[in-house]
């Protein structure tokens, strides 16, 4: 099994540090979804970004956070599926 680093916007790789720092200012913390994947910048920056577009819509609570874990399955799915893994868990 692949363990991943939770990273504090100390240990987090430079240019991961601006994304991590948004989204400390935005809820307080830093997500652990976001603090797992912030070895890849452009994974972390990207999560931002869905986060912005989500919370800047006219959707109910319960909407943005159906398609927050829509869109992060999605990213990490395509993210995996390049290096041949799937975040699916009973697959055989």
């Amino acid at each position: 099994m692949t363990t991943y680093q939770i990273h504090t916007i100390a240990s987090a790789p430079e240019q991961s540090k601006p994304a991590l720092e948004q989204l400390q200012q935005a809820f307080g913390f830093i997500p652990n979804v976001a603090a797992s994947i912030s070895n890849s910048p452009k994974l972390v920056t990207a999560l931002v970004g869905v986060f912005q577009q989500v919370h800047s819509s006219s959707l109910w609570h319960s909407e943005k956070e159906a398609g927050h874990r829509t869109l992060i399955i999605q990213k990490l799915n395509s993210s995996n599926t390049r290096k041949g893994k799937s975040c699916h868990r009973n697959q055989r």
